[in-house]
């Protein structure tokens, strides 16, 4: 299927979408540079939902946006966005931690 899972900033918009068979969900929330610092998309098992939660220092987390998990969970992709929908020639600072995925 074509299902999605996307958190991305353009501008002055933090934004996440849920695709389930290319029918798009999406927040749209002000970004805030401070306590937007640190993303992360989860799935919380004891609720069965899906999670976007946002940081400032990457340890104290809080929920911008949940939803039902509605489709397996390695029926889905990951995509976390940050900049324009074009080609990119210099990107300033990109960290992406190792971490272990378990379906």
């Amino acid at each position: 299927g074509n299902h999605h899972l996307v958190m991305g900033r353009e501008g002055g918009s933090l934004w996440c979408e849920q695709t389930l068979d290319g029918v798009r969900n999406t927040g749209v929330f002000t970004f805030n540079a401070t306590q937007h610092r640190h993303w992360r998309i989860r799935h919380d098992s004891g609720a069965n939902t899906i999670v976007w939660e946002t940081s400032p220092d990457g340890t104290a987390w809080a929920a911008i946006r949940t939803l039902p998990r509605q489709v397996p969970l390695n029926a889905m992709t990951i995509d976390i966005s940050r900049g324009y929908l074009r080609r990119v020639t210099r990107v300033s600072h990109l960290a992406l931690p190792c971490f272990p995925v378990s379906i």
